[in-house]
């Protein structure tokens, strides 16, 4: 990337715009940010950033949202990350008795709320395996 010019990139930046969310461009083909053209798939390299990004992003979120997200161990503190990647934030921040039971240390009661949500149904394995991680902690 060192040979490639910032003027470029910001001649580039201009002429494309910027958008958020995907759109058709003028010939129909599904694009995003900077004129990304989504027919040619998102590289892996890419993809690892945008999603550590994410995940950034979300660990900033439920350390403001949760108090006593100090208080859990890093393996629980992971499963509830994990989560809130997975829903987002405003759908994570809905189970209220899940996340009141971790704010008492009721690890078989957020183990409970977790199993008995749409959630859980939802996402098949994986949220057996975030259950017992949080449950070992």
């Amino acid at each position: 990337m060192t040979n490639i010019s910032k003027n470029l990139l910001d001649e580039i930046k201009r002429h494309e715009g910027y958008r958020s969310h995907a759109y058709r461009d003028s010939v129909g083909v599904w694009t995003i940010a900077y004129g990304l053209n989504l027919d040619d798939g998102i590289p892996e390299p890419l993809a690892a950033k945008i999603l550590e990004w994410i995940v950034g992003e979300r660990l900033t979120d439920l350390k403001r949202a949760l108090p006593f997200w100090n208080d859990l161990s890093p393996a629980r503190q992971d499963v509830f990350l994990n989560m809130a990647y997975n829903l987002g934030m405003p759908r994570f921040m809905k189970f209220k008795n899940t996340l009141a039971a971790a704010a008492a240390g009721d690890i078989a009661g957020v183990c409970q709320g977790m199993r008995h949500s749409k959630w859980y149904d939802d996402v098949g394995d994986r949220a057996d395996r975030l259950i017992e991680k949080y449950r070992i902690g």
